[in-house]
């Protein structure tokens, strides 16, 4: 029941990417950064932002991750089937960005350079009924909450709100805007 002091090494992990040989892939949304963790519990690699210093991780992602909003940085967070891929998103829009959209990005498994970058578009805040009717529908309260791996460059994403949720297929391979196939919806 002790209150611990603030670290700078601490984590909020969200999503997890299990791999074949027991171990995973963490993200945290407060650093933002990625942990490779073994199949025992230990954090083998820990990548950050370019640019932040911490003790014993590597500078190795996009510094853009750092305008992650608080409480609202990596959030959902899957593999590849040959691991060679990982996929992750940030919860909400980056602080600087418009409210209605959020990142996608796709990194190396080996050394997570950036090979991606899909802008993936929220519904409108309006269309959320149960949120809407609690007076909870706004821009700022949309987020995604889990991603699941279907097949090259094919995502599951969980959307919603606080009481609303949505299941999309979405397709990062074609030209253009992302193209997002409603599966499931808690609407009705």
């Amino acid at each position: 029941g002790r209150p611990l002091d603030p670290s700078p090494r601490g984590c909020d992990p969200e999503g997890v990417a299990a791999l074949a040989d027991g171990g995973f892939w963490v993200s945290e949304e407060y650093g933002p950064s990625l942990m490779r963790v073994g199949a025992d519990g230990v954090v083998r690699t820990r990548w950050v932002p370019q640019g932040v210093d911490l003790p014993g991780a590597e500078p190795r992602l996009p510094v853009r991750a750092l305008k992650r909003r608080l409480n609202r940085g990596f959030e959902g967070l899957t593999a590849s089937a040959d691991e060679r891929w990982l996929y992750l998103v940030f919860q909400s829009a980056l602080a600087d960005a418009p409210q209605e959209a959020t990142l996608i990005w796709k990194l190396d498994a080996r050394d997570g350079s950036l090979c991606g970058e899909f802008i993936y578009p929220f519904d409108p805040p309006a269309s959320f009924p149960r949120d809407r009717a609690a007076g909870e529908a706004d821009a700022e309260s949309l987020k995604v909450c889990e991603l699941v791996w279907l097949g090259p460059d094919r995502l599951l994403v969980l959307e919603s709100i606080t009481r609303d949720s949505r299941l999309y297929v979405v397709d990062l391979t074609g030209p253009g805007p992302l193209a997002k196939t409603l599966a499931f919806t808690t609407d009705d």
